[in-house]
């Protein structure tokens, strides 16, 4: 069978919000296939691009499923124009049984004979499926149960993070509402594993720590320091390296509460609401970085 012909033999259109480093853009797929799906768009989107891509009536849930896959070819007019994409893995944090049920929701997967999974695969929350090896997984999630890392409480420079740049903001179109990305971000309050040495403005004095884990709205902050106290307002200068520019990002939190982090090793550290942000130098920076991360965490293995 031709990939063309692949890729069209459902006639059914689902609605997707779909990503690439990071940033959205919405689509409907016209045809789906336990193989790939093709979508639906005007969006300039590279051959080889990962691809996460979440079904909008998902999205309504907590703890989506998302698929990730890679774009192999390019449709241009006078056909509909759009991209194939082949499945490569499915994730979720609620189970293995969650993947069953989506599986089974979408008449389009009925092909797929899915394996037993191991014990370990059976009993963890966040689960995997690999299309092309037919294999259920638990993901490596990078730093996920790690130690919490010294923090230094001397002043240091602040150096940004060593991360592969991403493409510049592409003019994708989209919908209003927020999308599935945003939800377990800022909702959902889904924190995404990093190391970023850090600076803290408490009481007039500049503290020193090592961001661990941060959302949208919260952060894990380890530190040797202990004049804060909960309640307490910190100024957080998060350093960010983005698209071949790096800026200090000021993030004005609340200490909510203090001690150890569940889903880290040992170590305690600040547990912060952010209920403010200085960004007047690039507006929307913070909130591209974190959506960033938290795509290069689903869509590597």
């Amino acid at each position: 069978m031709s990939e063309k012909r692949q890729f069209s033999r459902f006639a059914s259109a689902l609605e997707f919000y779909c990503y690439i480093d990071g940033d959205r853009f919405d689509t409907v797929s016209v045809g789906i296939s336990p193989s790939g799906v093709f979508l639906e768009t005007m969006a300039k989107v590279r051959r080889g691009a990962i691809v996460m891509l979440v079904p909008k009536n998902e999205a309504a849930h907590d703890f989506p499923v998302m698929l990730i896959g890679r774009v192999i070819r390019r449709q241009r007019p006078p056909e509909a124009p759009g991209y194939g994409v082949q499945w490569l893995r499915c994730l979720t944090k609620r189970g293995m049984e969650a993947i069953y049920h989506f599986i089974a929701s979408y008449p389009e997967f009925s092909q797929l004979t899915l394996p037993f999974a191991d014990p370990d695969v059976m009993r963890a929350q966040v689960v995997g499926y690999d299309f092309v090896a037919n294999r259920f997984y638990v993901p490596s999630v990078p730093g996920k149960g790690a130690p919490v890392p010294p923090s230094p409480f001397v002043p240091e420079p602040l150096t940004p993070p060593p991360l592969a740049r991403p493409t510049p903001p592409a003019d994708f179109s989209r919908s209003q509402e927020d999308g599935a990305v945003t939800k377990a971000l800022k909702v959902m309050h889904e924190q995404i594993p990093v190391s970023i040495a850090t600076s803290i403005i408490v009481h007039g004095e500049e503290l020193f720590g090592t961001v661990v884990m941060m959302s949208l709205t919260t952060l894990f902050v380890s530190t040797a320091a202990r004049q804060i106290a909960v309640g307490d307002e910190v100024r957080i200068r998060l350093p960010v390296s983005l698209a071949e520019r790096e800026t200090i990002v000021e993030l004005l939190c609340r200490v909510d509460k203090l001690g150890p982090h569940l889903a880290l090793a040992g170590g305690t550290g600040l547990h912060l609401t952010i209920t403010a942000i200085d960004e007047s130098k690039r507006a929307g920076l913070f909130e591209r970085y974190v959506k960033y991360l938290y795509y290069q965490m689903l869509t590597m293995r």
